[in-house]
């Protein structure tokens, strides 16, 4: 890892700003950024970020444990969706910020990566990867911004009759997000009405930013990884035989050190992000489950609208859990593809003593590498199907016993 000399602004080229600009914004924003220095204004902002979702969590959850009796099927869920949602986000940034040592050679390395590539080959591959890593970070942050604006929209006052009744009065309003419409007071009058409702609106805007920004931290930086590992293949079907033995020996060892760096920046993203990984499908399972119940007991009286909000959000926690098992297959498939790569070289033209050093090569690429989720199952599609197998019969069962039938 390189020491105090973390790139600058001025290594930033335009495919640079293209490929990392996104996750640069995001990153310094949430305090999470790291390569930036230790500054006093980083750490505040991160402080902020942690103490507003832990605070936010605490007070929602005493608010749910006295009030437990008043609201809807899907505001009691809705709350209890936040509150997830806002000790997942306080989570993955604080184990962001313990393992920011880690994150630092890989970021680092993606900085050079794009300043100093030269064929255009390698940048089309590297540019295709940056695509897909933007467009998802797009798609999930437009999507979160969407989601929580219908969740400030339903829940705004009746402007025209609150200014008919005057400001003084007492108001009937439906709710502040996330809450109930029952946990706001009938007595509560139009400013402190308004000064909950904005500071609520506020709290859940950046619960839902903080929490689809450290994903789509991450799925960027993923696909930045598997970018690099197809540039190495490609590059080792440059890898021919020479005239001097010297020159064989240094192409090999550039290849061995460059294939053993980038070994070592895929295990320091699966360090930083296997426990995020894990307490992120636990809770994932939790919400599904729950939104699964309350689906079924819809059912029996067919009310459609709790139907379909259980669905939609069930769908999008899939979503998420695909998105964490899909870049889990593509590193461990391009890791993977180099014990190939390596193969299909002219090595069979190379000098003898060369041709066994590329059995070394093969050899180490028979230790897998997977993105896990805590050490104990690895993300990968087979296993992403598996989970929504085990929830579809899990479901089945449930349905059964609630509806004997």
């Amino acid at each position: 890892m390189v020491g105090v000399a973390a790139p600058e602004d001025t290594d930033w080229n335009y495919d640079t700003t293209y490929a990392l600009g996104l996750y640069k914004t995001m990153g310094r924003t949430l305090g999470i950024w790291p390569l930036d220095n230790k500054s006093f204004s980083t750490r505040m902002r991160l402080a902020f970020i942690i103490f507003l979702q832990v605070w936010t969590c605490i007070d929602i959850s005493k608010k749910l444990l006295t009030k437990s009796d008043c609201g809807t099927i899907i505001e009691t869920m809705d709350v209890i969706s936040w509150i997830v949602c806002g000790l997942l986000t306080a989570i993955k940034v604080i184990f962001l910020t313990i393992n920011k040592q880690k994150m630092y050679p890989i970021i680092n390395s993606a900085v050079k990566d794009w300043s100093t590539i030269l064929d255009g080959q390698s940048r089309f591959i590297m540019l295709q990867y940056a695509y897909v890593g933007r467009t998802v970070a797009i798609i999930q942050m437009s999507g979160a911004c969407i989601a929580c604006f219908i969740q400030l929209f339903t829940r705004l006052p009746f402007i025209i009759s609150l200014w008919n009744d005057g400001f003084n009065s007492t108001v009937t309003v439906q709710g502040v997000p996330p809450w109930p419409s029952c946990w706001v007071p009938a007595d509560i009058t139009f400013y402190h009405y308004m000064f909950h409702f904005i500071v609520q609106s506020f709290i859940l805007l950046v619960i839902g930013t903080v929490y689809n920004g450290c994903d789509t931290f991450f799925f960027g930086i993923a696909m930045h990884i598997c970018g690099q590992f197809v540039v190495f293949q490609k590059n080792l079907r440059h890898l021919h035989a020479m005239n001097n033995s010297i020159l064989n020996v240094n192409q090999l060892k550039y290849f061995v050190k460059r294939h053993k760096y980038l070994l070592e920046l895929a295990n320091n993203f699966e360090e930083t992000y296997n426990l995020v990984i894990l307490i992120h499908v636990g809770a994932a399972t939790v919400l599904i489950c729950a939104s699964g119940i309350v689906v079924l007991i819809s059912l029996q009286s067919l009310d459609l609208v709790t139907i379909g909000g259980m669905m939609l959000r069930i769908s999008l926690t899939y979503v998420i859990l695909f998105m964490y098992s899909y870049a889990g297959e593509k590193l461990c498939n391009e890791v993977a593809n180099i014990q190939m790569a390596v193969y299909n070289t002219a090595w069979y033209e190379m000098p003898v003593t060369t041709g066994k050093d590329m059995i070394f090569i093969i050899m180490r690429c028979n230790s897998p590498f997977n993105l896990t989720a805590g050490k104990l199952c690895d993300m990968n599609l087979s296993n992403f199907a598996n989970i929504v197998k085990s929830m579809a019969s899990y479901f089945s069962i449930l349905r059964l016993m609630l509806m004997g039938k």
